[in-house]
């Protein structure tokens, strides 16, 4: 399992995250040739969860709960718009942003999640 992150806030993490997003407009998943490996949050509703990196993607996902098969997954912003519509039918509600485990920086509904990501805010008023 990965060790939690670099000292920083939350908020301050986010600010990193958005920043980022502005800068690259990419995000990286954890999948294998059918597709992303979807978790589940802890109601047990269907999540995706997103990394800001190749490596950290990688590096969470490298244990023996993974997907044996698996490996990153980039998609650009316009990739993700396109993305949202098809998970929402087959029953994803909740995006995950930058995992550390079962520590989760963001989560998100579809709605929040294509504000976020289109525009770096989200909608929600306050920060989870």
């Amino acid at each position: 399992m990965a060790e939690l992150p670099s000292p920083g806030s939350r908020v301050q993490r986010l600010r990193e995250l958005k920043q980022f997003l502005r800068a690259r407009k990419e995000l990286w998943g954890w999948g294998t040739d059918e597709g992303l490996a979807p978790w589940g949050d802890r109601r047990g509703a269907t999540m995706i969860v997103l990394w800001q990196s190749e490596a950290r993607a990688r590096e969470e996902n490298q244990t023996s709960d993974a997907s044996p098969n698996g490996y990153p997954i980039r998609f650009t912003v316009t990739d993700l718009v396109e993305k949202v519509p098809t998970w929402q039918r087959v029953g994803v509600r909740r995006y995950g942003l930058e995992a550390w485990g079962e520590d989760i920086l963001y989560s998100l509904s579809s709605d929040e999640f294509l504000t976020f990501i289109t525009t770096g805010r989200p909608v929600a008023p306050k920060l989870p």
